[in-house]
């Protein structure tokens, strides 16, 4: 059975335009409750099971392989891996004489994943590429948008610019 996280994630990929049916294959007898497992590339796989290929994510879903298309041709984040930082100082938490300041940190890892530090939190999440539109998507289903500036080298996320860390 698919858990409500990868739910969630397959209804992300599905609203960014990512997420089409792959070829349905049922095995088992039909009319049952029990949910169905799928046959994918000649192997047989229990409902819920997940498989990369290529690039993309596949899940069997009651006998039915739901896959995301994603191009795997073409590398839509160009920028990545990279670490960004805050171009202002922000607030990062309390000291003894008020709010300590000091610059985020937005880090896009190599492969989907991301890492974001503001204030004194970390969010770590999926990330995914649009031309220089970036969407992100974080365990609790909140979702972030941000935009790469290839010019600038800066990347503009849920309202605050960062500028490349060069190290």
């Amino acid at each position: 059975m698919i858990t409500p996280t990868n739910v969630r994630t397959l209804m992300t990929l599905a609203a960014l335009g990512v997420l089409a049916g792959c070829p349905v294959v049922h095995t088992g007898e039909t009319g049952g409750t029990a949910p169905k497992d799928c046959v994918f590339d000649g192997e047989v796989l229990a409902d819920g099971a997940f498989v990369e290929v290529d690039c993309n994510t596949c899940s069997c879903d009651d006998g039915e392989m739901l896959c995301t298309e994603m191009d795997c041709s073409a590398d839509d984040c160009a920028f990545a891996p990279a670490r960004f930082a805050s171009v202002e100082l922000l607030a990062c938490g309390a000291s003894a004489t008020g709010v300590a300041k000091c610059n985020w940190q937005l880090d896009f890892l190599k492969g989907d994943t991301f890492e974001w530090f503001y204030s004194d939190v970390v969010e770590i999440g999926s990330y995914l590429c649009d031309g220089a539109t970036v969407f992100g998507v974080v365990a609790d289903d909140r979702s972030f948008e941000g935009a790469y500036d290839e010019i600038l080298d800066q990347m503009a996320w849920d309202g605050v610019v960062y500028e490349r860390v060069v190290e």
